[in-house]
């Protein structure tokens, strides 16, 4: 029984003289945003994290105003009618709005609110999603990039597959029409009619040719602009990545003609983007576009995997670097397969498409791709492509 009260009064002694006092600790410690109104709607509380969100310099600055201080008139009684009366019934209310700062800015919150009973007060717990948007929205404009190469790409197809088609069609058309012209020589008027034809085949002909020909100097000059391509895509998704360090882009060439399939280079260099981001690092990844192998440094004991021809002739490097967790020997190979990756230097499934897509450009001998990686030390990933008027 002795043993059991000395227990007893140690346990006493281990918990927390003032729980409220734990509570408001807590409170404060949160990342989160958390404010407290009275039944008149008027702040009683604010945390650290929702000061700091409204730009407000302390407490002191809106304590005892109402929270329609923190929106616009507009929001506010958006608020007062749609919100309140919800949060009013159900005791409860989550969602997305958007608040104003002490300097007027936009603050794009996701706020879960709730009714204190006894008091009639509100709880207010809040976070700031504007990054999280942003990314979004660097990400629907990638997307939308995207989809304007995939379709320009598939038009450039069509059009050349229709004006082949044609052709063939003419030259059906042309000789069915010589024949004729053969069994009706003593017929003018039929005679006459048929020249007409011949004309208007000749005309069509010519211009079935012209379209081959305009493709065919396309391919020849090497339409796409690979570096306004690839540096768009690198700026979206700097835009993604913030919250991890962002992206560095630096790019020593202006311009740079390819014929490499504009849609891969563009999902080649996201998910290199991406994977670098997700390294574990938190750390900025370095993206250098120039006209000679880059110079970025690694661990002198890094691993080394090349991929895809040498190329020979001016080319286009485009390099990613990270500062993860790299990639053992043993798995270096594997991460160009669909659905693998690396976490930790561990390998497990993954959910996209990784790295396929740039295992294929090689395949086709459309680039090199040249990886180095040190276990705990980072990657380093460069895409050789082959280019005109590297400037």
């Amino acid at each position: 029984m002795a043993n059991e009260r000395s227990l007893l009064n140690e346990a006493r002694i281990e918990r927390p003289d003032d729980p409220l006092k734990m509570i408001a600790e807590a409170f404060e410690a949160s990342l989160d945003g958390i404010a407290i109104t009275d039944s008149e709607g008027r702040f009683i509380y604010m945390n650290a994290a929702h000061i700091s969100m409204f730009e407000f310099d302390d407490a002191s600055e809106i304590l005892g105003k109402p929270w329609t201080e923190l929106y616009s008139e507009e929001e506010a009684s958006w608020f007062i009618s749609f919100v309140m009366p919800r949060l009013f019934s159900n005791g409860s209310w989550r969602g997305e709005v958007v608040g104003r700062s002490k300097t007027g800015k936009d603050v794009f919150q996701e706020v879960a609110l709730s009714v204190h009973a006894p008091t009639s007060g509100i709880v207010c717990q809040t976070r700031d999603i504007s990054q999280r948007l942003f990314g979004d929205f660097q990400g629907a404009q990638l997307q939308q990039i995207l989809s304007n190469v995939e379709k320009n790409t598939f038009f450039r197809a069509h059009a050349s597959a229709l004006c082949h088609d044609v052709a063939n069609f003419l030259a059906i058309a042309k000789h069915r029409l010589s024949r004729a012209r053969v069994g009706l020589a003593n017929c003018m008027d039929i005679q006459a009619d048929l020249s007409a034809i011949d004309e208007a085949l000749n005309a069509a002909a010519t211009l079935s040719s012209q379209g081959l020909s305009e493709q065919a100097v396309s391919s020849a000059n090497l339409h796409l602009d690979a570096v306004s391509l690839l540096v768009s895509v690198a700026e979206l998704c700097d835009g993604a990545y913030k919250d991890v360090g962002g992206i560095s882009i630096l790019s020593e060439v202006g311009e740079a003609r390819t014929s490499c399939d504009p849609m891969a280079l563009a999902r080649s260099l996201t998910n290199l983007i991406k994977n670098a981001a997700e390294s574990g690092s938190r750390r900025q990844v370095n993206v250098l576009l120039c006209a000679s192998p880059p110079s970025f440094h690694l661990d002198a004991s890094f691993e080394e995997l090349l991929l895809g021809p040498e190329i020979s002739g001016s080319a286009l490097y485009v390099a990613v670097q990270d500062e993860g967790c790299g990639v053992s020997k043993s798995n270096l190979l594997r991460i160009f397969d669909a659905f693998f990756t690396t976490k930790n230097g561990l390998p497990m499934a993954g959910c996209g498409s990784g790295l396929t897509m740039l295992r294929e450009l090689c395949d086709k001998d459309e680039i090199q791709v040249i990886v180095r990686s040190s276990l705990g030390g980072g990657s380093q990933f460069v895409m050789v492509i082959p280019a005109a008027d590297v400037l």
